[in-house]
């Protein structure tokens, strides 16, 4: 995916924070430790309190796909003794900083947050992707990594990949729904995948 960490603290990206949370978002260094696995930042913080001290903090991460959308992730860091807050989990891809906005409304309770995404404009494909990602999350937000998925759960959770690809080379393209479908049918998106999206988002939430 495009999304990136914003650096530059632009007033949109305030706005999007302080819709969440009251909190300040801040910009922390990415300072894994030798145990620290990515994309386990719960594991990682509970690990290093037990070795280290200090405590866990929750909040989210910040990431912007500019003039597509902002999403938060919900994320751990560790407060250290000394009261300084480390992210000690390696970003997927390999980010070096990373904008992060305490919540202290939120923790983790062993069950996946849903990441929070705001559109940056009405095109109805990317709402038609924020749709579709949340309606993913409400079937397998919960599955456990390396779980293996079979018959119908299989071939539900194939279609949401093979549609998020789609819709993401569709995004990238700056394609709306009157634009040619990703797909290569030749038809509009509206009148091609559009349908099918929905089908596919009412099927996961069912």
């Amino acid at each position: 995916m495009n999304t990136v960490a914003p650096l530059r603290l632009q007033q949109r990206i305030l706005d999007f924070c302080k819709a969440i949370s009251p909190e300040q978002p801040v910009l922390l260094n990415v300072t894994p430790t030798p145990f620290s696995k990515v994309s386990e930042c719960f594991q990682n913080v509970a690990t290093q309190v037990e070795e280290k001290g200090g405590e866990v903090v929750h909040g989210w991460l910040i990431w912007d796909w500019p003039a597509v959308f902002t999403e938060a992730e919900f994320h751990a860091v560790w407060k250290s003794p000394d009261g300084t807050l480390h992210d000690i989990t390696p970003a997927f891809d390999g980010d070096q900083k990373v904008v992060f906005l305490r919540d202290n409304s939120r923790e983790f309770r062993d069950r996946r947050v849903d990441s929070i995404r705001v559109a940056a404009s009405g095109n109805r494909i990317i709402n038609d992707f924020i749709k579709l990602c949340e309606a993913n999350h409400l079937r397998y937000g919960q599955v456990r990594n390396g779980a293996t998925l079979e018959g119908r759960e299989a071939t539900l959770y194939d279609n949401f990949n093979k549609a998020k690809e789609l819709m993401v080379q569709a995004i990238t393209s700056g394609a709306n729904r009157n634009a040619q479908c990703a797909c290569g049918s030749g038809e509009r998106y509206k009148r091609c995948h559009e349908e099918k999206i929905q089908d596919l988002i009412s099927a996961l939430i069912s």
